[in-house]
């Protein structure tokens, strides 16, 4: 059901997106990715998402996508080991925008992931003029995205938080 949401949901921002087995390693007939939620570590009712999941995860990784995503909730054992290896991961792949979105007392929902996507906030290749400013559009240089450090991020009923690192 929440992969249905997502995929309906970045189909409505104008992606090419699609749903896969959360066992899957997605290998080069994928092509090129421009994002991947992972969602299996949010079934409770399965065995923990690593050390088993490592392959999986890497695969995509290694796709180098804009955005990687892995979501469990908090506290579950299936999400045992994830903020490690993901706080590695964000470091390893600078290129890519690396998170581990935990659910924490909240149902996980495709609208908090999706959100999760949106810039924390704009910085410009260049200085405006004299420095100060971002550049006018007459000048041609356009923003660049760049995302929050903490790859690690807590959904909970009071909204997002991003937890001191470990």
């Amino acid at each position: 059901m929440l992969a249905a949401e997502l995929v309906a949901g970045l189909g409505m921002a104008g992606a090419d997106a699609g749903a896969y087995d959360g066992s899957q390693v997605l290998g080069t007939e994928y092509g090129p990715l421009d994002g991947v939620f992972h969602l299996a570590a949010l079934d409770a009712a399965a065995d923990p998402l690593l050390p088993g999941g490592f392959a999986v995860i890497r695969a995509a990784l290694l796709h180098k996508p804009a955005w990687f995503t892995v979501a469990c909730r908090a506290g579950d054992d299936t999400g045992a080991g994830l903020a490690g290896l993901l706080r590695s991961a964000a470091r390893e792949y600078p290129e890519t925008r690396v998170r581990l979105a935990r659910f924490a007392g909240v149902e996980p929902d495709a609208a908090a992931l999706l959100r999760e996507l949106a810039p924390v906030k704009c910085v410009f290749d260049a200085p405006g003029p004299e420095g100060a400013g971002p550049p006018s559009p007459a000048q041609g240089t356009a923003p660049r995205t760049e995302y929050g450090a903490e790859p690690v991020i807590d959904l909970t009923p009071t909204g997002r938080r991003a937890p001191l690192p470990i």
